[in-house]
């Protein structure tokens, strides 16, 4: 499949500033029984290929973000040096996230390897957050210059991303070394602190707190109405 396919199947570009979206969809449980995984082809797979370059390259990796329900709430408008992210309220997950906070951080995701890829393709992104304050949902600008390609071990694992499922491991303690990095992640901002709980006491009060939040929204007749509304269960789901 080539580049354009991908861009106009989404109505992702026409031209050079038109307004567009791009989905990249994953499957639920049951979408091993219809074969999604057997073959990771076609369209809805195509942004794992890496292969495009410029601003397109740039939105490419905005597209694999981690994001709630999969919904990728997002469309991006693209400029010769400048991209526009804003949100798509059609994929807002209503009832499950009523106040927008899960979209904001799917946002914010997308935001992140979008800026970790400009610099990787030798831009250097200047954002603006919130550039319109009449439209809410125009979260950011991202004006682009040129520089030297950053290689970046960050850039070469968003294609790699995955869901684990697995068991934790609780015999494995968290060395200092990773806690140390962590805490220097924070650089820009001194309201936000990183906080360790490590005793078995506020780990059963925090694995409690987790299974009545799970009640209290599996006990949401809305919730749960909205719910199957993300569940990929089909091939023709999974290519939507």
């Amino acid at each position: 499949m080539e580049d354009k396919d991908l861009f106009s199947r989404r109505n992702f570009i026409k031209g050079s500033a038109i307004l567009g979206s791009l989905a990249v969809a994953g499957g639920f449980w049951r979408g091993i029984d219809n074969g999604v995984f057997s073959t990771s082809q076609g369209p809805a797979y195509a942004a794992w290929e890496n292969s495009f370059e410029g601003v397109e390259g740039i939105v490419n990796a905005a597209i694999l973000a981690a994001n709630a329900h999969d919904a990728q709430p997002w469309l991006f408008k693209l400029g010769n040096s400048s991209i526009d992210v804003m949100a798509d309220t059609d994929r807002s997950l209503g009832a499950v996230d009523p106040y927008s906070r899960e979209m904001t951080i799917s946002l914010g995701c997308a935001l992140e390897n979008l800026t970790i890829a400009a610099k990787a393709k030798g831009f250097s992104p200047e954002i603006t957050y919130f550039p319109n304050k009449q439209d809410r949902w125009h979260i950011a600008t991202i004006d682009l210059t040129t520089m030297s390609p950053l290689p970046s071990e960050l850039y070469d694992a968003i294609p790699k991303r995955h869901m684990n499922r697995g068991a934790y491991d609780k015999t494995r303690p968290i060395s200092p070394g990773i806690s140390e990095t962590l805490n220097n992640l924070n650089t820009d901002s001194s309201d936000v602190r990183l906080f360790y709980f490590d005793s078995q006491d506020d780990k059963l009060k925090i694995g409690q707190a987790m299974i009545q939040a799970t009640q209290v929204l599996i006990n949401d007749k809305e919730q749960i109405d909205v719910d199957p509304k993300w569940m990929r269960q089909t091939w023709q789901d999974i290519e939507k």
